[in-house]
Formats: structure tokens, C-alpha cells, sequence
């Protein structure tokens, strides 16, 4: 049998043998490999399962101080016009640190127009200052931004919650959850 040069992957010729064993230990190999390699981990993914005005995505146990940051993709529609507002942690009226480092009692807010999919990207950023977070939603001209909250431990952070004023998230809305290291 011949192996590859970077790796030792078997590479078998017509008289060897393929062994179960071989061919896991190459697939342990190829797996950690890519891993080392990727820029970002998938570590959870969530679907609002029912229309509900109220969604809070479980964040408890991310591995916060093993990622630069935590990224967050969403997919979302509403079944009216309506405002969703972003809490962390189930806490309303907690005087959040805007970008301006001004009070706010809520993360920041966006816009969904009835039948008109939002989709977004929110970046917990983690480091020794807590989390920092921006979010960018996409719709019909759809755009939000709020900048760091650094009060918040990222160590403690639970859920985000997602709050919506004067309709619902449709059941099917979809999160991933995705671990960015760093770059040196």
C-alpha cells in the first residue's frame, strides 16, 4: 500500500487489501485536518417550529472563549409588517450600551414587511471586554446596526431573543450558529 505524502492517507494499488480499519483511520485524518483548517465550526442550528411573536435562541454552553466570534445567520418572515426587537437574555429595559455608548433598553431592532423574507447576520464578537455585537438584516431595504455592548459577559449569555411588536415569526424561520476563529 502507498500512503500520500502530507497526511499518510492509504492509497491503496489493485493487489491490497481494503481493511475497514485503513479507511477509518484516513477518514479520522481527512476530518481533523479540515477541522484545523476551517475558518468557522457549525455549532447549532434552530428552526422556529409555530408562528410566534416571541422567539428566544438558545445560546447556553457555546464554547464563547474557544472563537473570536460567534456568528449567527438568520432566515425569517412575519406574517404581518412588524418591528422585531433583539434582547439578550430575556432582560427588557437593561440599559444596553448602544454604539454611541448611550442607554438602550433593547439590542436593536429591524424590520419585516409581510411576505418579504429577512435574512442577516448577527457577530457576537468575544473577547476580555464581554461581547460586542453588530447585526445586518436584509429585506426590502432592510439594514439595522448596533454596535458594542460591552457591559455583557459573553461567558453568561443564554438566549437572544427575538421580539416581535405587531405580528409573528412564521414557524420554518431558521438560525445557524457558527463558531469564527481567529486569524493570526
Amino acid at each position: 500500500m502507498n500512503y500520500t505524502q502530507n497526511y499518510q492517507l492509504p492509497q491503496w494499488v489493485t493487489t491490497d487489501r481494503v481493511l475497514m480499519a485503513d479507511f477509518n483511520d484516513a477518514m479520522a485524518k481527512t476530518d481533523a485536518a479540515i477541522e484545523k483548517a476551517a475558518p468557522f465550526t457549525l455549532l447549532r442550528r434552530a428552526v422556529i417550529t409555530g408562528d410566534t411573536a416571541d422567539y428566544a435562541l438558545n445560546l447556553a454552553g457555546l464554547p464563547f472563549e474557544s472563537y473570536q466570534e460567534i456568528g449567527i445567520y438568520l432566515a425569517l418572515s412575519a406574517t404581518n409588517n412588524t418591528d422585531v426587537f433583539l434582547y439578550f437574555n430575556d432582560l427588557i429595559g437593561s440599559n444596553y450600551l448602544n454604539s454611541l455608548g448611550n442607554s438602550a433598553d433593547y439590542l436593536g431592532y429591524f424590520f419585516t414587511a409581510e411576505g418579504v423574507p429577512c435574512k442577516g447576520h448577527i457577530r457576537l464578537l468575544t473577547n476580555q471586554w464581554g461581547a460586542g455585537i453588530t447585526h445586518f438584516i436584509y429585506g426590502r431595504g432592510l439594514f439595522n446596526y448596533v454596535g458594542s455592548c460591552s457591559q455583557i459577559n459573553a461567558a453568561s449569555l443564554s438566549t437572544l431573543r427575538f421580539k416581535a411588536e405587531d405580528g409573528l415569526l412564521k414557524a420554518g424561520g431558521i438560525f445557524w450558529i457558527f463558531g469564527v476563529k481567529g486569524f493570526a
